[in-house]
């Protein structure tokens, strides 16, 4: 049997019959109601076993994170790429390099990324972001939720529910920190070498990583666009 609903759409029923009456009505209903808990009960099931399983250390997926293999279920320094990480951190604390002057350097040298491609400045920038490279981490930080029919965004936890993860450390914490000084120092040099003003330049933060946001631009197809992302 069929009904309509809204948009003139035709709901058809192939495993079970269904009439306009209130008894069918109602019983839709029902069925409906158990399907939405049974849902939410999965939803939850899953949602406290990855919980359990960060509490006890173990990351949830593998984020595939240049320094670093998965090997069951850990993350475990990989040799080769961890050497590159370090030369990242070297050249940035240690001399007067920038993102762009060491991607230069590691394309120069045959050194490529993850995927196997060329480096670029956000790839060399996103290295020396990673928290992972200092050992720690924190995980459960963010939370998926449901924007439309078939669209879902990320949203930030509290705090409170954030989970610290260990993992080998590639870079010592002295090292990790003096980087994260000097990245925000040239980061608010940027901003305020920036011919134009902007309403929110240098006081929109990122609401997943807490870093500041900055303004960017781009030219498509002779249109002019402004946005604004994390540092």
């Amino acid at each position: 049997m069929t009904c309509w609903i809204e948009k003139h759409c035709q709901l058809v029923f192939v495993n079970t019959e269904y009439s306009q009456t209130p008894e069918s009505r109602l019983f839709f209903q029902i069925k409906g109601s158990f399907a939405e808990y049974e849902r939410i009960r999965i939803a939850d099931r899953m949602s406290r076993g990855k919980r359990g399983k960060l509490q006890k250390g173990l990351p949830v997926q593998n984020n595939h994170i240049y320094g670093y293999s998965f090997i069951d279920g850990r993350y475990v320094i990989n040799d080769t790429q961890a050497d590159v990480g370090r030369l990242i951190y070297d050249l940035y604390a240690n001399t007067t390099h920038s993102t762009t002057t060491i991607t230069e350097l590691l394309n120069e040298r045959g050194i490529t990324t993850l995927r196997g491609k060329k480096w670029a400045p956000d790839g060399v920038h996103n290295v020396l972001r990673r928290e992972h490279y200092s050992g720690a981490y924190y995980a459960n930080k963010t939370i998926s939720k449901k924007t439309g029919p078939n669209s879902r965004t990320l949203k930030p936890r509290n705090k409170a529910e954030w989970i610290r993860m260990q993992i080998p450390a590639i870079v010592d914490k002295d090292t990790f920190d003096r980087v994260q000084e000097k990245l925000t120092r040239n980061r608010i040099q940027k901003v305020r070498q920036t011919k134009n003003d902007y309403l929110l330049q240098g006081i929109l933060f990122c609401a997943n990583c807490g870093r500041k946001m900055i303004l960017h631009h781009s030219n498509t197809g002779g249109r002019f666009y402004d946005w604004y992302k994390c540092a």
